[in-house]
């Protein structure tokens, strides 16, 4: 794989902002006057240090104050063979070759683009662009038209290898002027910034703001009838107290003892081990859960004073 300078001469038609206006009509070599005048080329020299399959090096046009420089091997000619390594015996995918590259254009994108180019059937099934066509119809169709005939069929590869590598490459020409070193700009930049927002449409929060309204409401009406009503919440947990079932049985049973406003832990201390038998006409103390302290002809006795009491009317 070579790196060389070209000369393109190409015609837009500027009335409309399409790629598909721009057409190159010659592409030639581009003609030196002299050696001095040639690109100088630079190579990463390691010192030996790696083998070829370690890494792949950096290269690129560098100045000419760099050309003695320890760290850079160079040369002034028109073109550069670029240094790398693909492994010969590798079964992988393309993907996974170029994973771990840092997508350098100066050093890893000719590596990835070559084994795409030549290993288009496994890219297919490597999360990479399909270059099979498999998956995608118009690339299946241009391939079919380009295999009719030995001369254009020779293209894919080259047609690959382009469109991968020019995805990885990057300009290094700045709009700053020579080495940017411009104060202003040069060059009119035109930036369009990204910025992530959450929008939410509001039709669709009117039922949740229906519902807090209401809400709102209930609770406001809530709290003005407690303020007003002189109520608390020892009154609430008294009246809970009255309604509960084992209260209302064992004040029929207890009419004397106040069992509605007693307290949580005094009545189950003293009622909570009652059983209450409601198998008959009316409400019973059970012998066999009933206190064995208590009587149950005394039980019995006290229900009937309960039925006659103004508690049971």
């Amino acid at each position: 794989m070579k790196a060389t300078i070209k000369t393109v001469s190409f015609n837009y038609n500027g009335t409309k902002p399409l790629l598909s206006n721009l057409v190159v009509t010659d592409i030639q070599d581009k003609v030196y006057p002299d050696e001095n005048s040639m690109p100088l080329w630079g190579v990463e020299n390691t010192g030996n240090a790696y083998y070829t399959e370690d890494l792949n090096l950096v290269w690129g046009l560098v100045s000419s104050k760099y050309e003695n420089n320890p760290n850079v091997s160079t040369v002034r000619q028109p073109s550069l063979y670029l240094p790398g390594w693909v492994d010969p015996d590798w079964d992988g995918t393309a993907s996974e070759l170029t994973e771990n590259f840092e997508n350098m254009p100066a050093s890893d994108f000719s590596i990835g683009a070559l084994y795409t180019a030549y290993g288009i059937s496994d890219t297919s099934s490597s999360g990479a662009i399909d270059y099979s066509g498999e998956t995608n119809m118009a690339m299946w169709v241009k391939w079919q038209n380009l295999t009719r005939s030995a001369e254009t069929a020779s293209l894919i590869p080259n047609l690959v290898f382009t469109d991968t590598a020019a995805s990885a490459i990057v300009g290094t020409k700045g709009v700053l002027g020579p080495g940017n070193t411009a104060q202003q700009n040069s060059v009119n930049i035109l930036v369009t910034p990204y910025v992530e927002k959450i929008q939410y449409r509001i039709p669709f929060a009117v039922p949740a703001i229906v519902v807090l309204l209401i809400l709102i409401l209930a609770t406001m009406i809530a709290l003005l009838i407690a303020c007003l009503s002189g109520t608390s919440l020892t009154h609430m947990r008294l009246h809970l107290q009255r309604v509960a079932p084992g209260r209302i049985y064992t004040t029929f049973l207890n009419p004397d003892a106040k069992v509605l406003n007693m307290r949580p832990r005094d009545w189950s201390k003293r009622f909570g081990d009652r059983g209450i038998d409601l198998s008959g006409e009316f409400p019973r103390a059970s012998d066999t859960c009933a206190d064995p302290n208590a009587d149950a002809d005394a039980d019995a006795i006290m229900f009937e004073k309960s039925a006659h009491s103004p508690l049971s009317q």
